[in-house]
């Protein structure tokens, strides 16, 4: 999924880092701008809701939440009043949601 993401936008010219984890996602935020955020909260290990809480907090970057299999209607509420601007159940039709990256 990170990989599909990356080359869509890559396509229409935008500059992409793509992370795998929190850990990475800190080391960037800490040393480059950034206009957008897609957290994916099928993160493994990882909470993405928690990532998601945790940089609305720390700034007010625009945050994408996708989920490649799933994502109920309880878990895009939480996802938006934790800070997130957006949601989507998948990005495997990245067409339909380039209005969202603008």
């Amino acid at each position: 999924m990170r990989r599909l993401i990356a080359e869509y936008l890559t396509m229409h010219a935008l500059k992409v880092t793509a992370v795998h984890d929190s850990k990475q996602f800190d080391y960037v935020l800490s040393r480059e701008p950034v206009d957008l955020v897609v957290v994916d909260l099928n993160l493994g290990r990882e909470d993405g809701l928690a990532i998601v809480r945790n940089l609305a907090t720390k700034s007010d970057v625009p945050i994408i939440v996708i989920s490649g299999d799933r994502l109920d209607e309880a878990e895009k509420v939480v996802a938006l009043e934790l800070g997130a601007t957006d949601s989507f159940p998948s990005l495997s039709g990245c067409a339909n949601s380039w209005p969202a990256f603008e």
